[in-house]
């Protein structure tokens, strides 16, 4: 896996894609938020990025989402 996401963060990383908001990706994963945001936090920290916008920023331009 790129970054060495786990399958479920790229999971999570693909629905906060596609979701306007951490709800929705948690209503799409059936989760709580605050799982969203801890894979989220996870995420952005194994990317080396430090928002969610460069998070989805450089995983759209890399073929992730």
């Amino acid at each position: 896996m790129p970054y060495d996401l786990t399958p479920r963060e790229l999971e999570v990383l693909r629905a906060v894609g596609r979701s306007e908001n951490d709800s929705a990706a948690a209503s799409l994963l059936f989760v709580s938020v605050l799982t969203v945001e801890k894979h989220l936090t996870n995420i952005t920290a194994k990317m080396g990025v430090e928002t969610r916008e460069e998070t989805l920023e450089q995983a759209r331009r890399e073929g992730l989402l």
